[in-house]
């Protein structure tokens, strides 16, 4: 066997190694949800300054209904080999938000996600 041809196929096996662990990988809906509620949490909880006693339970209870929201509006598709978040706003638009791979999921568009309390 030529070298070049054992280097080319030896490179086609790791090629389809990483596909098939990036496909076993692939971040599902639950995956995305968790980590874009935890990126609302996080906002929320930055935005606390005030010494109020309050506002640990309001950035509580905005933090749930983000959670619902997000549960309600958000859809990932699956492209075997990754997945992506998309936003559906009241308004009739659509916002890709985040993106799933190797089993981690980051967020795109963070903006889309803040909320003000």
């Amino acid at each position: 066997m030529q070298k070049g041809k054992r280097n080319s196929g030896i490179c086609l096996i790791a090629i389809l190694l990483v596909l098939i662990l990036m496909a076993l990988t692939c971040p599902s809906q639950d995956d995305h949800q968790q980590a874009i509620s935890r990126a609302i949490t996080e906002h929320i909880f930055e935005e606390e300054t005030s010494e109020d006693e309050f506002m640990p339970v309001l950035g509580s209870i905005a933090s749930g209904l983000a959670n619902v929201a997000i549960e309600q509006l958000l859809t990932v598709d699956k492209y075997l080999i990754f997945s992506i978040g998309t936003l559906h706003h009241l308004s009739g638009e659509t916002e890709h938000v985040s993106l799933g791979i190797f089993d981690h999921v980051f967020i795109l568009n963070s903006k889309a996600l803040q909320v003000d309390i």
